[in-house]
């Protein structure tokens, strides 16, 4: 895992270098990707990002000049107004005319070009998707970091908790990634031997991030969940049990 993890994050760096080097001039238009130019309404010199492609650092003739960004192929676009993906941030599904309109020209610094989004659905809908790959493109454009394992473990009867997400965040209103019901949380209710540790029981508690408020979630999004602990716990050796007042408690082999 680790030497996988490590030939990401060099894979990843290689790609900021190369396309860090982009330049104003007529490049050739992808069929999927975006072209960002000079000036508004689509004028003037640019330079094109192909789909899955970012740029860490403009160069220095790109860095805060650009007007407007012509998308294409069902991609997003997110840019950023600081280098490596730092500073204030926005997203475009479409392309964008004059980018002044938005407060943004004239500010971008790096960028990011997403997979089409049709792709990414469709290989959601697909009999053995790239499951991890189309999470972690998902992880990237929208929290602009790399997701973590997934999954409950019992390690030695101690409890291993796998990436538990967020109990309560502000990222409700981020279209384009609900198929990852980033809105549902749990409540852990652990229970240990206290002399040694050991686990002696886990109940969760489901939960559902609105308006900035935790509230219990539905029979449907609780049946979601419990599917989801399932298929992820597998692997470990354990499953859940839903209870009659929609409680999950935690069981193991």
């Amino acid at each position: 895992m680790r030497r996988i993890s490590l030939f990401a994050c060099i894979a990843a760096v290689a790609a900021s270098v190369t396309l860090s080097a982009q330049r104003w001039g007529r490049d050739q238009i992808p069929g999927s990707g975006a072209c960002f130019y000079e000036d508004a309404d689509f004028k003037g010199d640019y330079f094109c990002v192909a789909s899955g492609g970012e740029v860490a650092v403009l160069s220095e003739d790109t860095n805060d000049k650009i007007s407007s960004i012509r998308v294409l192929g069902g991609v997003e676009v997110t840019v950023f107004s600081d280098a490596r993906f730092n500073g204030n941030s926005t997203r475009y599904a479409g392309e964008v005319r004059d980018l002044a309109a938005d407060g943004w020209d004239d500010k971008i610094s790096s960028l990011r070009v997403g997979a089409p989004r049709r792709t990414m659905a469709g290989a959601m809908a697909s009999p053995g998707a790239d499951v991890d790959r189309i999470i972690r493109q998902a992880y990237r454009e929208v929290l602009n970091r790399e997701p973590d394992p997934q999954g409950m473990e019992i390690y030695k009867g101690k409890l291993i908790l796998y990436g538990c997400g967020d109990f309560l965040n502000d990222y409700e209103g981020i279209s384009g990634h609900e198929a990852y019901r980033g809105d549902l949380t749990l409540m852990y209710f652990v229970r240990l031997d206290a002399s040694t540790g050991t686990l002696v029981g886990l109940e969760m508690v489901p939960m559902r991030i609105k308006r900035f408020r935790l509230n219990h979630a539905s029979a449907d999004d609780v049946l979601w969940l419990k599917e989801t602990l399932d298929r992820e716990g597998k692997k470990f050796g354990n499953w859940v049990e839903l209870g009659a007042d929609n409680t999950l408690t935690l069981r193991w082999a």
